[in-house]
C-alpha cells in the first residue's frame, strides 16, 4: 500500500505567514476522498474552512468558521456542517452547511461545492454553538452550551430539533450506541452522572431536561459521587469510557454496556500525572477511534515523565505501553496540600516540581482559578531551564478551578471570587512554611482569567510582601469595565462565570477585587504581555492597567505582539517564552 499526502499546509499557506494554528480536520465517512480542514493565520481564532477532493486535488472554500465541523448525508448529497462566529456578538452563534458532492444543482458529481445554507442561529447571546456527532455516526447535532446551561439539537437537513429542551442551570451532553442514548448530566448531582434511555423514547419525549429527571430518572450507568467528578465520556461499541477526577487527579472508568461491570484499568502510580484520551493533549478534543474498536488508547505523562501511549484491551486486565521508556531527569515532583487560613478543614492542592536540593529555593507559582478548569502537571521540558537554575515550579489549584469537583469551582464565583485569591496566598505561604520556597524570591505567573490572580498580587503589594515578581499574559483585569455593557462580545456568556455588575452586590464585589481599580505603589517587578489580535481579552485592557501601574511608579515591562490570545507559535513562541523566563531568572534567581 502506497502512502499519499492529501494535505500539506506548507504548500497552501500564504507567503510570509508568521502565525499558524490548525483547526478542524474531518474525513467524510461516507466518501473518504473528501476532507475538510481549517486554519488560522492571524491568532484571531477565525478559521478559514476548506473542502478538498483528494482525488483531483481541487480545493474550495475559505469560509469563516470557528472550531467544529461534521459531515452528513442529506437525500444523497454530501454536506459539511460547521459553526461560525456572529461578528456582532463575537461568539459562535451560527451553524451553516455547504454541499460538497452530489448537490441538488450540480451537473457533475465532482463540480464545485454548493452555496452556504443556514441551519441554526442561537438567539440567546449567553450560549454558544458547536457541531458534533455521536460515536456510532447515526446522529449529527448542534451543541448549544453556556457556562451553566446546555442543549442538544439533532440536525435534520436545514432544521434542528432539541433532543431535550434546555433548562436553566442544567448541562448535558449525549452519545449513542445500539438502541440507547447516553447522557452525561448534572441534572441530579453537581458532580455529574451518566444515564441512558432507549432511542425511541428519547426521540419521542419532547420534554425538558429537568422534566426528564424530575419523576422517574433514566437508567443510571455511572452514578454520581461526592468524591468523584465525571469530566467526560466516550462511547465505543462494547464499553462506555468515563474520565473522572478523584482528589484532583484524572482516572479512567470503563463500563461494559451489556454486563454493566465496571473497571478502573489505570490505577494511579504517581502523585502528579496527566492522563488524556488517545494522544490528545486537550480534554475538549475529539477522540479519534473506530466505534467497534476493542481497545482504548490513552496517554500519560507528568512534569518529569514524557508522554507515553498505552493501549487497554476493554473487558480485560491487559494494558500495554506502546512507546519506549525514556531516561529520567534529575528533578523531583510531588503533590502537597496546604491549609486554607480562612476556611476550616479545607486543604488546597499544589503540584510541585523541584531541583535536587533539600534547601528552600526561589520558586515560580502558577495559578488560573476560573471556569472550573484544570491545570494538569503534564510533561514540561521547557521548565527544566528554570530548574537547572535552582528555581522550583508549582501549580496552585485554588477554588475556582475544578480539580476537587463542582463545589470547589462554584464556591469561588460571583461575590465569593476573593476565595480564589486567598487560596493562592495560602499556597505561597504554605510553600514557605514547608521549607520549599525561599522568602524574598517568589514569582507568580497567570494568564487570561489568571490575570485576576496576578492582578490581586499587584493590588496587595505582592500579597503583603510574599511575592516579588509577577508575569501575566493577556490578563483579564477589569471585570467591571468589561462586563457592564451586555451588547459587547461574550459579555452575556461571561455573566454566568463572573456575575452581572448591573447587580449591585456583584458590582461591589467586582470593585473590591478588580486589579484595575487598586494599584498601590510597591517594589514588585511586573511583566505584562498582550496581543493586538486577541479576540478574548482586548489589547487595550492590559495596556490601560500598565498605564495605571506606571502612573504610581511601579516597574512594569510590557510586550505587545501582533498575535492573538494564545501568543506566538513555533520560533516566535519560543522567543516569547525565553524573554519572560529571563525576566523570572533575573528577578528572583540567586
Amino acid at each position: 500500500m502506497n502512502d499519499k499526502t492529501v494535505l500539506d499546509y506548507n504548500t497552501i499557506l500564504p507567503p510570509n505567514t508568521t502565525y499558524f494554528s490548525p483547526g478542524i480536520f474531518e474525513v467524510n465517512p461516507h466518501d473518504p476522498s473528501l476532507i475538510a480542514f481549517s486554519y488560522d493565520t492571524t491568532g484571531s481564532e477565525t478559521y478559514a474552512l476548506y473542502i478538498r477532493d483528494t482525488i483531483t486535488g481541487n480545493t474550495w472554500g475559505g469560509w469563516p468558521s470557528y472550531d467544529s465541523a461534521q459531515w452528513a448525508m442529506d437525500r444523497g448529497a454530501h454536506y459539511l456542517y460547521y459553526n461560525a462566529v456572529d461578528p456582532q456578538w463575537g461568539i459562535p452563534r451560527w451553524v451553516l452547511r455547504v454541499c460538497a458532492r452530489a448537490c441538488p444543482k450540480q451537473r457533475d458529481t465532482r463540480d464545485e461545492v454548493g452555496e452556504q445554507e443556514w441551519v441554526y442561529v442561537e438567539e440567546d447571546p449567553s450560549l454558544t454553538t458547536a457541531v458534533d456527532a455521536t460515536s456510532d455516526g447515526l446522529f449529527v447535532f448542534v451543541k448549544v452550551t453556556g457556562q451553566v446551561t446546555s442543549e442538544v439539537r439533532l440536525i435534520n437537513s436545514t432544521t434542528t430539533t432539541p433532543l431535550f429542551h434546555r433548562s436553566l442551570a442544567i448541562r448535558y451532553t449525549i452519545d449513542h450506541a445500539h438502541t440507547h442514548f447516553y447522557l452525561l448530566t448534572n441534572a441530579l448531582a453537581p458532580n455529574y452522572a451518566i444515564h441512558r434511555l432507549p432511542t425511541a423514547q428519547a426521540l419521542a419525549s419532547n420534554t425538558t431536561i429537568s422534566a426528564l429527571f424530575s419523576e422517574t430518572p433514566p437508567e443510571t450507568v455511572l452514578p454520581a459521587s461526592n468524591s468523584q467528578y465525571i469530566e467526560r465520556m466516550d462511547l465505543l461499541s462494547s464499553h462506555l469510557v468515563a474520565w473522572v477526577r478523584v482528589r484532583g487527579l484524572r482516572q479512567v472508568v470503563t463500563v461494559d454496556l451489556v454486563s454493566r461491570s465496571m473497571t478502573r484499568p489505570v490505577p494511579p502510580t504517581l502523585e502528579t500525572y496527566s492522563l488524556f484520551p488517545g494522544t490528545n493533549t486537550d480534554m475538549d478534543q475529539r477522540l479519534y477511534t473506530e466505534f467497534d474498536s476493542p481497545c482504548l488508547l490513552f496517554s500519560n505523562s507528568s512534569f518529569t515523565v514524557p508522554h507515553a501511549t498505552y493501549v487497554h484491551h476493554l473487558g480485560t486486565a491487559d494494558t500495554r505501553r506502546m512507546t519506549h521508556k525514556t531516561g529520567s531527569v534529575p528533578f523531583s515532583e510531588r503533590r502537597i496540600w496546604v491549609p486554607s487560613t480562612g476556611t476550616p478543614n479545607t486543604l488546597i492542592p499544589i503540584s510541585l516540581l523541584t531541583p535536587p536540593t533539600g534547601n528552600p529555593t526561589p520558586i515560580l507559582v502558577s495559578a488560573y482559578g476560573a471556569y472550573g478548569g484544570f491545570q494538569d502537571p503534564t510533561w514540561s521540558p521547557h521548565l527544566f531551564s528554570l530548574l537547572r537554575r535552582n528555581i522550583s515550579y508549582a501549580i496552585c489549584h485554588p477554588r475556582g478551578d475544578g480539580d476537587l469537583g463542582a463545589e470547589w469551582y462554584t464556591s469561588a464565583k460571583y461575590t465569593t471570587k476573593n476565595l480564589t485569591f486567598a487560596d493562592v496566598r495560602d499556597c505561597i505561604s504554605g510553600l514557605i512554611s514547608l521549607g520549599v520556597a525561599l522568602p524574598g524570591h517568589i514569582g507568580l505567573y497567570g494568564r487570561s482569567a489568571g490575570g485576576l490572580i496576578t492582578g490581586s498580587a499587584v493590588s496587595t503589594s505582592g500579597f503583603n510582601g510574599l511575592v516579588q515578581l509577577v508575569v501575566t499574559q493577556v490578563p483579564f483585569v477589569d471585570p467591571v469595565g468589561d462586563m457592564i455593557d451586555p451588547s459587547m462580545p461574550w459579555v452575556p456568556y461571561e455573566y454566568f462565570e463572573w456575575g452581572n455588575p448591573n447587580d449591585i452586590d456583584v458590582f461591589h464585589a467586582m470593585m473590591d477585587y478588580s486589579p484595575y481599580y487598586h494599584v498601590p505603589m510597591s517594589n514588585l517587578q511586573v511583566f505584562v504581555t498582550t496581543g493586538l489580535k486577541d479576540a478574548r481579552v482586548g489589547f487595550y485592557e492590559p495596556l490601560k492597567w500598565v498605564a495605571r501601574m506606571r502612573e504610581v511608579g511601579l516597574r512594569v515591562l510590557v510586550r505587545v505582539t501582533g498575535q492573538g490570545h494564545f501568543g506566538g507559535v513555533g520560533s516566535e513562541g519560543l522567543r516569547e517564552m525565553v524573554e519572560w523566563f529571563a525576566f523570572v531568572v533575573r528577578g528572583i534567581g540567586v
